[in-house]
């Protein structure tokens, strides 16, 4: 195993958190929200056939 400083380690999971930690954590709320939007509207779009209006 390579001998890193602590400073080299510490930038290298600073670098992993920031740059791929997070980025994976936020793309994955997105598609989850994204997931909620499409069966709401489905939802909705069901309803509105089911009870139309006058």
């Amino acid at each position: 195993m390579f001998a890193l400083s602590q400073a080299a380690t510490d930038t290298i999971v600073i670098i992993a958190v920031w740059g791929v930690a997070f980025p994976l954590l936020v793309q994955g709320l997105l598609m989850f929200i994204a997931a909620q939007v499409a069966v709401e509207r489905k939802e909705n779009l069901e309803y509105e056939r089911a009870h139309p209006r006058l």
